[in-house]
């Protein structure tokens, strides 16, 4: 919304519940009663609340771009069903040089015109088609970083890596025995977020787990209350259990005795 602004663009705001998919029912019926649209911006999975929205389907006469950063990677996504996808952080309406993904259907090229200077796909499609080089010089670190990432999943195969996101997640949310704080019908399963202790908020937790060897992201912006677990990258088991063991030490949780004011899931009969 504030690059938006920023950038002049008109645009409408479809408000729902931030823990909550999205209704493609209620987006239809918004698309309705403005048919001056041309444009629907949604995230497939968003990364801050690990909720997973369902893919909103072009239509005739309007255009869909999706986020698919968090997504892409751990999870299918349709294509097909998409007119733009960018499944990298420069994304959005204003991004940076740099190592860009975006998705695009070709045929929608001829519509899109002159774009901003640094995500022109247009003029960055023609340029490496015509002269197979990107617009601008790359930093050496990111293709180094994609290389790898390339190479690894093409030895472990993406539906290898894709279910290993998923069962380490299980396992880092059996070892803590926290509930997340999202139900899990609506998680991606990508990234998860997890309530602290009572007492406790996340700077001090953060600090204190990093001096431990590790880091974990806060959850959604300004709740101190919940730190977020995304298993996304490169990780063994071993680092795993490192993990479960790290946080529980730092919470003073003995799973043989339970501790005060950290409240376990309850289990299973």
């Amino acid at each position: 919304m504030d690059q938006a602004r920023q950038a002049g663009i008109a645009h409408i705001v479809l408000r729902a519940p931030a823990d909550r998919p999205l209704d493609p029912a209620v987006i239809d019926a918004f698309v309705e009663v403005h048919p001056e649209l041309r444009w629907l911006y949604f995230v497939q999975h968003e990364t801050r609340t690990g909720l997973l929205n369902p893919t909103i389907r072009r239509r005739p006469g309007l255009a869909v771009a999706a986020d698919v950063v968090s997504a892409a990677w751990a999870m299918p996504v349709d294509l097909d069903a998409l007119d733009v996808a960018v499944a990298s952080s420069a994304k959005g309406i204003m991004a940076v040089p740099g190592l860009g993904i975006v998705f695009v259907r070709q045929g929608l090229l001829d519509e899109l015109g002159r774009g901003g200077y640094y995500l022109d796909l247009v003029e960055e499609t023609r340029t490496q088609r015509q002269k197979r080089q990107p617009r601008f010089a790359q930093p050496v670190a990111l293709h180094a970083a994609l290389h790898a990432a390339c190479l690894h999943l093409e030895a472990v195969g993406v539906a290898a890596h894709q279910a290993r996101i998923r069962r380490q997640l299980g396992e880092i949310e059996a070892g803590l025995g926290l509930a997340p704080l999202l139900p899990a019908a609506f998680s991606g399963g990508v990234a998860v977020n997890f309530g602290l202790p009572a007492g406790w908020v996340y700077a001090d937790f953060a600090a204190k787990l990093e001096a431990e060897g590790y880091y974990l992201l806060y959850g959604i912006p300004g709740d101190p209350s919940h730190f977020q677990v995304s298993t996304m990258g490169d990780l063994t088991d071993e680092d795993v259990a490192g993990l479960v063991s790290a946080v529980t030490r730092v919470l003073g949780f003995d799973s043989a005795r339970g501790s005060v004011g950290y409240r376990r899931k309850a289990a299973p009969p």
